[in-house]
Order: C-alpha cells, then sequence, then structure tokens
C-alpha cells in the first residue's frame, strides 16, 4: 500500500524537488575558490556522471518505451540489472549534487532518491509479478535489481523502435545535459552579483 502511493505521486513529489533545488541553487554557493582543483573536480565528475546518466536513461527507454506493461523487457540493459532506468537517475542524482558543487542540494537530491525510489521500484516489482507472473520470477532469480551483471549482456541484431518514443525518450534523457547549462548560468550570476547569495555551503 505504501509503495503503490508513493509510485503514484511520483511526479508531483519531483516537480516538489525540483522547485525546492531551484530555491538552494539559486542563492546558496560552494565556499571554494573558483578555478580551484576542488572546483575544477567536482565539475569534471559531476558533468561525466550527467552525461553517462543521459546515455543510459536514452539507451534504457529505446528498449522499454512501448513496451512496458505489454512485453517483459530482458535485453539491452535489461539483461544486466533489472532497474537500469533508475540506477540512471541515481547516477544523474549524483552527477547533479557533485557539478552543482552545492553539498547541501547534493545531500538533499540523494536523500530524497535513497528514501523514495526503493518503495517505487518495490510497486513495479509487485505489479511486474502479477503481470508476467513464473517469467518475472525466472527473470528475477537470474538478473539483479541493482547491481549490474554485465557478463549477462544480450541484445538483439534488431529491434523496433517507435518514432514517436524515441522523441519521448531523447527529450527525458536530455534535462541532465541542461541542468550543465543552468549550473554555468548560475555560477556567472554569482559572480557578477546578480544573484545574492544567502548562504555558502561547505
Amino acid at each position: 500500500m505504501i509503495a503503490a502511493t508513493l509510485a503514484r505521486y511520483r511526479i508531483l513529489a519531483s516537480r516538489v524537488l525540483i522547485v525546492a533545488s531551484a530555491v538552494v541553487l539559486l542563492f546558496t554557493r560552494h565556499s571554494w575558490e573558483h578555478g580551484s582543483l576542488t572546483d575544477i573536480s567536482f565539475e569534471a565528475a559531476g558533468y561525466t556522471l550527467l552525461v553517462a546518466a543521459a546515455f543510459i536513461r536514452l539507451w534504457c527507454s529505446l528498449y522499454i518505451y512501448g513496451y512496458k506493461r505489454k512485453t517483459l523487457v530482458t535485453l539491452g540493459p535489461y539483461s544486466v540489472v533489472r532497474n537500469p532506468l533508475y540506477l540512471g537517475s541515481l547516477l544523474g542524482a549524483t552527477g547533479l549534487g557533485l557539478a552543482s558543487e552545492n553539498l547541501l542540494f547534493g545531500i538533499l537530491l540523494l536523500a530524497f532518491f535513497v528514501a523514495y525510489y526503493p518503495w517505487v521500484v518495490l510497486n513495479e516489482e509487485r505489479e511486474l509479478r502479477q503481470t508476467f507472473g513464473a517469467e518475472y520470477e525466472q527473470y528475477c532469480s537470474v538478473v539483479p535489481r541493482f547491481v549490474p551483471r554485465f557478463s549477462l549482456f544480450r541484445e538483439p541484431d534488431c529491434y523496433e523502435i517507435h518514432p514517436k518514443r524515441l522523441r519521448r525518450a531523447f527529450l527525458d534523457s536530455m534535462w541532465f545535459l541542461l541542468s550543465i547549462v543552468g549550473f554555468e548560468v548560475t555560477e556567472v550570476l554569482h559572480n557578477v552579483a546578480a544573484l545574492p547569495v544567502l548562504l555558502h555551503t561547505p
């Protein structure tokens, strides 16, 4: 019951998080010097994870969009881990926290993800068991839930992709990359004092 309720309000919760995160990012700033080794390291690590997250989510979406709840997808990224979309999102959340160079934002983001998404996964697993029964149980017995097992990787020679689904998948993945622009613009606005900094985070 709890898992189903949380899953039902996933979009609303995500939007609330986005608004809260925007407030934190706009009016807080890290305390280390711009252009320092710490500054560059956080940005490089964060941007790398954001690019990886965008790729993983796009790759997963190509396999799942148009087939979800109709067919049990067990190929491509779904052959090595049962929840690759959420794994990509976790990488993206970590990347956002690092790229923002705002520890308060990073902690809030990861805390939300760790506290919220396991319930969403449990609800989806319950629905998949009801829909696919023994086929899904067999899949679960072989493919891990969160930690990829790359030795299991399988992909088809050909796979049907729906153009409308492809466009949606592309747009869904791009916000990770667009966030990089948002971070850079916010930093510039802080540097020229166009945005007030109300709190310096560690």
